[in-house]
């Protein structure tokens, strides 16, 4: 018995969002129209049509009242389960409701009036039954294969842009015009670089304080200089440190970068807005 519960318990997840049921609900209503105009079991295409209602369609009918079960129970599921984790036991009566919805569905419009109730409900179950439980296995199978495919994709996403995140060194050297060491900081120090004719101003983070320095050189240099280390510019007269980036907030018609730890903010122009967007992923 301790098996059969722990089998219960056991986390199903290929049926937590709605957009799995529904997929999983479209995808039965085309394997039952393949399945059932390539085989017809029970000899179903011969008979079906003195029953139905719907006589001149009388495959398309059962099949289109099949699907709205299945979507009607699946929506149910998806209700009634929303606040819980998946479990096994959920899927086992998710089958089970998805039979009753079919059984008394189809069993109450394509009845025989030769038969009581009772036997016209056993008659359907007998169908819906074994080929539900065919496209339950067929089905799931699917989704589990569909499921490990964007997880392989995720993964093999996830190494790319880990072999393509470079490696920032232990600090960053800032040279002047001539090639000078000038000043060397921990990447995290620096926050951005202001233009000032031929100069720059370098600000940075220096004991608990934010400290500029200022650097003969130009600002074209040291967006070459620090392209490599996350350097992004954003105005003519700025480059920031996209690690140093609080967040971007837009200003009447233009944008403002709000740097970690300072009042003062560095503006956005118009035409780099969009590329600041895209390194910041907004």
């Amino acid at each position: 018995m301790k098996p059969v519960i722990r089998l219960l318990n056991k986390p199903f997840d290929l049926l937590e969002s709605l957009r799995m049921r529904m997929l999983f609900a479209i995808g039965m209503g085309i394997f039952c129209t393949f399945f059932l105009y390539l085989f017809s079991p029970f000899n179903i295409i011969s008979w079906i049509g003195y029953l139905s209602p719907f006589r001149s369609f009388a495959l398309v009918g059962l099949l289109a009242i099949g699907c709205l079960a299945i979507l009607f129970s699946q929506l149910l599921q998806a209700f009634l389960w929303r606040k819980q984790p998946m479990i096994m036991l959920h899927l086992l009566l998710g089958y089970l409701l998805d039979a009753l919805f079919l059984i008394v569905s189809l069993g109450i419009l394509y009845r025989s009036p030769d038969n009581p109730w009772i036997t016209n409900l056993f008659q359907t179950a007998r169908m819906v039954i074994p080929i539900l439980f065919l496209y339950y296995l067929v089905g799931l199978n699917l989704l589990a294969l569909l499921k490990l495919r964007r997880e392989q994709k995720a993964s093999l996403q996830k190494a790319e842009s880990f072999k393509e995140e470079p490696v920032l060194p232990e600090r960053i050297n800032i040279t002047d015009e001539n090639g000078q060491l000038r000043l060397s900081l921990k990447p995290d120090d620096l926050l951005y670089i202001e233009s000032a004719d031929n100069y720059v101003l370098v600000y940075f983070r220096k004991e608990q304080r934010i400290v500029r320095e200022l650097i003969r050189n130009s600002l074209k240099n040291m967006e070459e200089m620090l392209a490599p280390l996350g350097s992004l510019r954003c105005h003519r007269s700025y480059l920031v440190n996209r690690e140093a980036i609080h967040y971007l907030r837009k200003s009447g018609r233009t944008y403002e970068i709000e740097i970690s730890g300072m009042e003062r903010t560095v503006p956005v122009s118009r035409g780099y807005v969009e590329l600041v967007k895209e390194a910041l992923e907004i």
